[in-house]
């Protein structure tokens, strides 16, 4: 971390004016008390208990004109909880006044740490909704939010009913190549399509803290399809250059995302087209879809019509997933859980926990494209790995996944050594009944056995339910 400069409050002076003070000392090339390579700090415990910023400009932080970079800190190292906010116009919020709070620009890393609450706008209390994040990271920005800081009471209405391509998100939105560590803190009590949007080339990596208790899903990573992206910036906010984007990333350690709820598919998770998420530890629980994946999300492309297509333009999604839990979580539809649909994979392995899997396959135009699941490395202890539902994507219920002629078949693989279970069941092909729930053992009966090396590529049906 670079060393710290304290921002020091002067009398009577708001956080706006700290901010832009500030601002215009980076920008002066003649300042060389201010340049990169700098943390410069506001201790709030020396400001106002409430402070209010201008949407889109007073919260707008840039870094010094030759590109290096700086950290600026928000912190609170007092006991009295701060609040920053949203500035009215004549006494009452304005259109004009929406947007976000704080616009982290290329070269800036912004920190958040203590009892801090960013406060947004919702109708209900503020007489308008938002029409923004509360943080915007464009390009090669920096988000730290750390233990104490909340981000609430914001409402950013969806543009899309199921926000399959659109940063719609009422929290913290990431654009292209911008990073967010979330190590603490929490998201709670906002409404809107997501917690967090992924941009292309975007990646956010929680720790610890929570998103919970909102209305819309945590996190939403956003897909670039074979025609181009579905955002446009190409450039490199340090060195100017244009680059070609990949695709956006959720990484999750630790922390915890609960109780979120939407009326589309992916309740916690949603993870589009050639985009990835990786689980290695926290809990995913209690989340709701309206549709598919009560916690997790597979989105798949569906204007393809061939194998070959999709392996061209690498429109498959994967969920690596080596550690913590999805239980608890509810779908309308299918896969409540978890829902992986044609053309994408779905891979667990180490100390692992889901509760129920939804696979699907679907006919691409004159070719049925299935999904895969690998359960992988040594599972060790009691309790459900994984029940794995077979679902019909169009109307949810249960139905066996099953190929053309052995050429697309439906793939699950279990590898590894499972101890400490009561086996594992395969039935053979037969109608699995919709809503009913069947345990097989392994050979028929309750076995203790380790079992290595499965694979099983079927194309003419396959149910699977791994028991305790």
């Amino acid at each position: 971390m670079y060393p710290p400069q304290t921002i020091e409050r002067a009398a009577g002076e708001t956080l706006a004016a700290g901010i832009a003070g500030l601002q215009t000392k980076l920008a002066d090339p003649a300042d060389t008390d201010f340049g990169g390579g700098t943390n410069y700090v506001f201790d709030l415990k020396d400001w106002a208990a409430t402070e209010y910023l201008a949407a889109n400009t007073e919260g707008v932080l840039s870094g010094p004109p030759d590109k290096s970079r700086i950290a600026i800190t928000f912190r609170n190292s007092g006991a009295a909880p701060r609040t920053i906010t949203y500035k009215k116009t004549g006494g009452t919020y304005q259109a004009a006044d929406t947007g976000a709070l704080f616009t982290v620009n290329g070269q800036v890393q912004l920190i958040l740490e203590g009892n801090i609450t960013l406060d947004g706008l919702q109708a209900a209390n503020d007489g308008i909704d938002n029409t923004g994040s509360l943080i915007r990271v464009k390009g090669q920005g920096i988000l730290e939010i750390k233990d104490g800081v909340t981000l609430s009471g914001n409402t950013k209405p969806a543009i899309t009913a199921n926000f399959k391509t659109t940063l719609d998100s009422f929290a913290v939105t990431l654009e292209r190549f911008a990073i967010f560590r979330m190590s603490g803190g929490t998201i709670t009590g906002n409404t809107g399509a997501s917690a967090v949007s992924i941009d292309l080339s975007a990646a956010f990596t929680m720790t610890g803290g929570s998103i919970k208790d909102n209305n819309g899903r945590a996190v939403y990573i956003l897909c670039l399809n074979n025609t181009g992206a579905d955002s446009t910036d190409t450039t490199d906010h340090i060195t100017g250059t244009t680059t070609e984007p990949d695709s956006g990333i959720f990484i999750m350690n630790g922390g915890a995302i609960t109780g979120n709820s939407t009326n589309g598919d992916g309740g916690a998770v949603y993870i589009n087209w050639r985009s990835s998420f990786y689980m290695s530890g926290g809990e995913i629980s209690g989340n709701t879809a309206a549709e598919r994946g009560g916690a997790v999300f597979i989105n798949e492309y569906s204007l393809l019509t061939s194998e070959e297509e999709i392996q061209k333009y690498r429109l498959t999604a994967s969920f690596a997933m080596q550690g913590g839990s999805i239980t608890g979580n509810t779908a309308t539809l299918s896969g409540e859980d978890v829902y992986i649909p044609a053309i994408s994979t779905f891979t667990m392995q180490g100390d692992s926990r889901v509760g129920r899997i939804s696979l699907n396959s679907r006919y691409m135009r004159s070719a049925l494209i299935s999904a895969c699941v690998t359960l992988g490395g040594d599972f060790i202890g009691a309790g459900n790995i994984a029940v794995i539902d077979l679902v019909n994507q169009t109307d949810g219920t249960n139905y066996w996944l099953s190929g053309i002629n052995g050429e697309y078949p439906a793939v699950l693989r279990l590898g590894g050594t499972y101890t400490g279970l009561n086996g594992m069941g395969i039935m053979p092909a037969a109608r699995f009944v919709p809503g009913s729930r069947k345990t097989f053992n392994a050979g028929g009966t309750v076995s203790t056995t380790p079992l290595t090396g499965y694979e099983i590529d079927n194309s003419t049906g396959l149910l699977v339910t791994i028991v305790p």
